[in-house]
């Protein structure tokens, strides 16, 4: 009787693991993970990539105390660009979902920063920074 249902279960599931599934590459792989937010003063907005003007603390110099020696530090504005999403969403505050042309230079925008790693399985993975998401503040009324 045992020996009947493994035949049984033997006869069932061969056929689905043989089957060849052309329709998805079993051999690609993605994954994407959260890297953080990033507010700063836009710069310029594109299709493709967006360039933000961000604040960065280095130090200036050091200066000398009884405590020993102390760095001066100071805020320095970098710009960064970041690639966009196919699908970027952009939002603002409030929740409302606007479209792409909202973002104008000059405002204080938050992008919210994705890593995406893609390639073949077994081989060294392709890593990329990418902005699937944007906040913009809520557009103000003319009176």
């Amino acid at each position: 009787m045992n020996r009947l249902l493994v035949l049984a279960a033997a006869g069932l599931f061969a056929p689905a693991i043989c089957a060849d599934d052309k329709k998805a590459d079993p051999n690609t792989y993605t994954a994407t993970s959260h890297v953080g937010n990033v507010t700063g003063e836009v710069v310029k907005v594109d299709d493709k990539s967006i360039t933000l003007k961000v604040p960065e603390v280095q130090q200036t110099g050091v200066s000398r105390s009884r405590r020993g020696v102390v760095p001066k530090l100071g805020v320095k504005h970098v710009e960064v660009t970041y690639p966009l999403a196919d699908k970027v969403v952009v939002k603002t505050v409030s929740g409302k979902a606007v479209d792409l042309s909202a973002v104008k230079a000059g405002e204080a925008v938050t992008v919210h920063v994705d890593k995406v790693k893609e390639g073949k399985l077994g081989e060294k993975l392709e890593a990329r920074l990418e902005v699937k998401k944007i906040d913009v503040p809520n557009p103000t009324t003319k009176k």
